[in-house]
C-alpha cells in the first residue's frame, strides 16, 4: 500500500499509514536478527528485545488511532497483536538461551 495507488490501494481498506510504514521498516530488522539469532549472536537477544518494545510501542499508537475514532481493519490488529507476541517470546528465549550458554552476565 505504501507504493502503489488507484484501485488496489481503496481495495485495501482502511489501512493506517503509520503502521504500515512501521511493518515496512521493521522488515529490514527482522531479516537482520533473524541472521543475529541463526549465527547466535548475543546481540541477537536485544535486538528481538527492541523489536518487541518498538512493536507494543506502535501497537499502543494503533490503539489510540482506534480509541480516537479512526478507521481501521480488524486484519491489522490481530497482525499487530500477533507480531508483538511472536517478538516477545523470541526475545525471552534468546535471553534465557545467552543466561545459560555465557557464564558472563546478561545485560
Amino acid at each position: 500500500m505504501l507504493f502503489i495507488d488507484g484501485e488496489a490501494r481503496r481495495a485495501a481498506g482502511h489501512y493506517v499509514p503509520f503502521v504500515q510504514w512501521f511493518n515496512f521498516s521493521a522488515g529490514f530488522f527482522y531479516i537482520i536478527t533473524a541472521i543475529a539469532l541463526w549465527m547466535r549472536s548475543r546481540r541477537s537477544a536485544l535486538l528481538a528485545l527492541l523489536l518487541a518494545v518498538t512493536t507494543l510501542i506502535v501497537l499502543a499508537a494503533f490503539g489510540l488511532h482506534i480509541f480516537n475514532g479512526g478507521e481501521y481493519e480488524m486484519r491489522t490488529v490481530i497482525a499487530m497483536t500477533l507480531r508483538s507476541a511472536v517478538w516477545i517470546v523470541i526475545a525471552i528465549f534468546a535471553r534465557q538461551y545467552f543466561k545459560r550458554h555465557n557464564n558472563d552476565d546478561y545485560t
